[in-house]
């Protein structure tokens, strides 16, 4: 049983949908697991008590986990892809305040060590691009 080139495209973004919700579920659970790091950079990028970036990276990572099951099960996707786009341009818009002394971005709790240098912003930019992309292939299929 061969598969066709068009019945192979047309499965392409529904895979890249499933990883991208994977990435969000892993980032939010690794961020619950170990909040410190994003809580810093929290605290970093805008003056306030380590308690309100703990909380707000609780928040978060709650947030990320919710985007990532719903891109996973196929649940109201239009509106998960519009957050989880704007979610990525408002961390790419941090990572650009902080390029100049980059700090650790806790992007996946401690798993991960990452700071919001040029690799974070080249990261960012891939990420938001293909949700763009996602986006717009499901913008297509709702019309």
């Amino acid at each position: 049983m061969t598969m066709s080139w068009k019945h192979t495209a047309s499965f392409l973004p529904d895979l890249a949908r499933i990883c991208f919700g994977f990435l969000f579920l892993a980032s939010g659970i690794l961020k619950l697991y170990s909040p410190d790091p994003a809580s810093t950079l929290f605290t970093t990028l805008v003056s306030m008590s380590p308690l309100l970036g703990h909380i707000l990276t609780v928040g978060l990572s709650l947030f990320e986990i919710v985007l990532g099951v719903i891109l996973v099960m196929h649940r109201t996707v239009l509106t998960a892809l519009l957050l989880s786009s704007l979610f990525l341009l408002a961390s790419t818009m941090a990572g650009v305040l902080l390029l100049d002394s980059p700090v650790p971005c806790g992007c996946f709790g401690s798993l991960l060590e990452s700071k919001t240098d040029e690799w974070f912003l080249l990261r960012n930019i891939l990420l938001l691009l293909a949700a763009v992309f996602l986006l717009q292939h499901e913008t297509k299929l709702n019309s």
